[in-house]
């Protein structure tokens, strides 16, 4: 499996969240900004992109404590990247510990079971 492949899969998620935004479906917009976030968490450049859209849709909501858990986790991201401490199948969002170790849903499996 190629960076295109994955690539591909966080686009879909993201666009998925942007049609559930456009339908104003909340529960939607966080499941699939969440998987975007697992499957970012290969690349820190993609990683760093995705908190900026979590961090715009709490933007978007006036969630202050989302929005405060997005910038520092916006500064943590690098860090986290460098050294290798990035908790397999985070969900990204300040609901849960930004240390917590998830499982991965069964379908977003392969694009960790290979190098990418």
């Amino acid at each position: 499996m190629d960076s295109k492949v994955l690539k591909q899969a966080i686009q879909k998620e993201i666009d998925l969240y942007l049609e559930a935004r456009r339908r104003k479906i909340q529960s939607l917009c966080v499941h699939h900004l969440g998987r975007a976030h697992i499957l970012a968490q290969k690349s820190v450049v993609i990683h760093l992109f995705v908190h900026a859209l979590m961090l715009v849709h709490a933007c978007s909501r006036r969630d202050i404590k989302e929005i405060k858990g997005q910038l520092v986790r916006i500064i943590a991201t690098v860090p986290g990247h460098v050294f290798k401490k990035l908790p397999r199948g985070n969900i990204g969002w300040s609901s849960v510990s930004m240390f917590e170790k998830m499982d991965i849903p069964s379908d977003l499996e392969p694009y960790f079971s290979q190098k990418v």
